[in-house]
């Protein structure tokens, strides 16, 4: 019931985000994405009740601090931003951005990567190669850490996952 509530809730938001100007804000995407990841990393804690509990605090702390970054990071910084991040996950190294404008600047650390199997229904396994990162933003003097694990896709280009 509570991931029924939460789901309706998270694409209610969605849906009002793309009312505006017929797609969704910076600040949507980063609110959304924030949730997303915030979740996953919740549910990495506690047991029954205490999981909800923790699945729902990382949400909530994940949806701030991503709308936060969201409406923060102008399009050259986001663009310096996603560059790296796709260059760190590749790579494998440590990859830093910092925007023209000189008001935001990152870090984009990344782990080993490793190989990552999900079962579908008919039993064929996917193979995917995926890493765990943390992205550290600093917007106007203010620092965010969002952690989170990325796969492979098929189009080449790596994608946050919410699990492996």
């Amino acid at each position: 019931m509570f991931i029924r509530a939460t789901a309706a809730i998270l694409m209610a938001s969605v849906l009002a985000g793309c009312v505006s100007d017929g797609g969704p804000s910076r600040e949507t995407l980063g609110a959304v994405t924030g949730v997303v990841a915030g979740a996953a990393i919740g549910s990495a804690f506690g047991e029954g009740s205490g999981k909800a509990a923790a699945i729902a605090g990382g949400a909530i702390l994940g949806g701030f601090a991503g709308s936060y970054i969201g409406k923060s990071l102008d399009d050259d910084a986001r663009a310096r931003h996603d560059a790296a991040w796709q260059d760190a996950m590749y790579d494998g190294r440590t990859t830093s951005w910092s925007a023209a404008n000189g008001r935001s600047r990152g870090t984009i650390n990344v782990g080993k990567e490793d190989v990552s199997r999900k079962y579908h229904q008919n039993g064929v396994p996917e193979v995917r190669l995926c890493r765990d990162y943390v992205s550290e933003i600093v917007v106007d003097g203010r620092n965010e850490r969002m952690k989170g694990r990325a796969c492979r896709g098929e189009d080449g280009f790596w994608h946050p996952t919410e699990h492996g």
